[in-house]
């Protein structure tokens, strides 16, 4: 798995070398967050291979011109949906129910990541399958979230599967952050 900070002219430098020692046949695979995928400032686009002038992120990278030939799988980490301790979505979430997160996520991929895909290209989904508490409450709400994203999944033959995040300590963790 390429990602977590490194900038997309490195990381397509790598992936390349990669397939080049392994052969083609290796898979690569990238995981971000949705900043690379978001316009630059003031309506500019900038190239797939700088850093994305919108991106908050010092390491963020911009894909507006395309997921590069050589990534053969991406993923983005966009959660929605957070259990609080009472087992039910936080008030401050942007998804009514926990559910829903699956239909918000395939609908930002079919929106703006899978725009920027060539035919090679397939994406794996990531579940925000985390909560508050390790009880029977949460874990069927999760269980709900995952079924919805899987009914979701094998309907669409751009999804090759799933990498689901479940951390506890979400402050501490940079895979899920709180949003």
């Amino acid at each position: 798995m390429l990602g977590e900070g490194t900038p997309l002219v490195n990381m397509t430098a790598v992936a390349r070398r990669i397939k080049q020692t392994f052969g083609r046949q290796t898979m690569i695979y990238a995981n971000f967050d949705a900043s690379p995928f978001t316009p630059g400032v003031n309506g500019s686009v900038c190239a797939a291979s700088h850093r994305c002038p919108a991106a908050a992120l010092p390491h963020s990278c911009c894909l507006t011109g395309g997921v590069p030939s050589e990534i053969d799988v991406v993923s983005v980490d966009m959660y929605c949906g957070r259990v609080g301790h009472d087992g039910k979505v936080s008030p401050n979430s942007t998804c009514p129910d926990p559910t829903s997160e699956a239909r918000h996520v395939l609908d930002y991929y079919r929106s703006v990541v899978y725009p920027l895909l060539q035919p090679h290209h397939r994406v794996f989904l990531v579940p925000g399958l985390f909560g508050a508490d390790n009880d029977s409450g949460t874990d069927e709400v999760l269980a709900s979230k995952f079924e919805s994203f899987w009914k979701l999944a094998t309907k669409d033959p751009r999804v090759l599967g799933f990498k689901p995040c479940k951390i506890a300590m979400l402050s501490r963790i940079a895979c899920c952050p709180s949003r």
